[in-house]
């Protein structure tokens, strides 16, 4: 895998990613999940969703659904088997006892960062680069400023610098308003659900549902800074709920549910992964992720426990 450099600067360290700062629906500011309604309710509210079976969840337990769209089940960045887990999904969304249900969609501009087809090096999918963002999150490099504008801070010197990370390209995915942002026909999302959209932001990605990747820095470098930001976050409506446990499932098990499990367990939640209604991009990055998470502190449960059916 291709890796290039910060374009004016070079600080030494680097960052794991992590991600997302949620919104919803039209009319929804970023930064607040919403529950599914306006211009996609006919979307969204296609079905109406009942138990499959009454069962004991843990008392103050959350679900998050994590990006079952099109595009990655059988769009433009499809994870194999992601249809596959589908029927599990909709059997444990379909409980009555999730004290809170939430779908996360990417939802990017379709000039975004994290598209190799924006780059400004003429990089291919798959490949990475490493990012510097400032206090402000711009990014910095003179390159980026034709294409972002005043999200671009031009050359940075090591003074500006406040976050930097590697960023992994990716092909055209989840673009605002296309078909491949949309959830997949075959998912349930019952009309009690908020949707928390992620990567809304042009110059920084996002993975988790928590925050973004700028965020997931501010969270382990800057705690007073990060306290500030989630005040009307997904942690914020957590708590305020008295959640205690976050399960996660969806895709993919190596990005998006792995950050967002690091960062439930960063904000004080138990945590488990449900590990057959999840799939990685690719084995091997799928055990990773399984270590990262089990090092970290959250629990592997397999969907029939919560289901009450072994």
């Amino acid at each position: 895998m291709m890796r290039r450099g910060f374009p004016a600067f070079s600080l030494g360290f680097a960052l794991v990613t992590a991600a997302s700062v949620q919104g919803s629906y039209a009319g929804c500011e970023e930064g607040i999940a919403c529950t599914a309604g306006s211009e996609e309710a006919a979307l969204i509210q296609r079905h109406s969703v009942g138990s499959e079976k009454d069962m004991t969840v843990p008392p103050k337990s959350a679900l998050l659904v994590i990006d079952m769209q099109n595009d990655f089940i059988n769009g433009t960045l499809p994870v194999a088997g992601g249809e596959s887990i589908i029927p599990t999904i909709n059997k444990l969304s379909g409980l009555k006892e999730w004290d809170y249900l939430g779908f996360t969609t990417d939802y990017h501009p379709a000039n975004h960062i994290s598209f190799a087809s924006n780059s400004p090096f003429n990089l291919s999918p798959f490949e990475s680069i490493d990012m510097a963002y400032t206090n402000f999150e711009e990014v910095c490099g003179e390159e980026y400023r034709s294409i972002y504008k005043e999200s671009a801070a031009g050359n940075c010197s090591a003074n500006d610098v406040h976050v930097q990370f590697s960023q992994e390209l990716w092909p055209d995915h989840c673009i605002q308003g296309t078909w491949g942002q949309h959830i997949h026909d075959d998912v349930i999302v019952p009309n009690s659900a908020f949707i928390i959209r992620k990567g809304l932001t042009t110059v920084v990605d996002s993975y988790g549902a928590f925050t973004n990747n700028y965020g997931m820095y501010l969270s382990s470098q800057k705690p007073s800074i990060m306290k500030r930001i989630e005040e009307n976050s997904l942690r914020s409506t957590l708590k305020k709920l008295g959640i205690q446990h976050v399960y996660v499932a969806g895709l993919a098990l190596d990005y998006c549910v792995k950050y967002t499990t690091l960062q439930a367990l960063r904000r004080d939640f138990e945590t488990s992964v449900i590990i057959d209604a999840t799939k990685p991009v690719t084995e091997k990055t799928g055990a990773e992720a399984v270590h990262a998470v089990t090092a970290a502190g959250a629990s592997l449960v397999q969907s029939c426990k919560i289901l009450g059916t072994c």
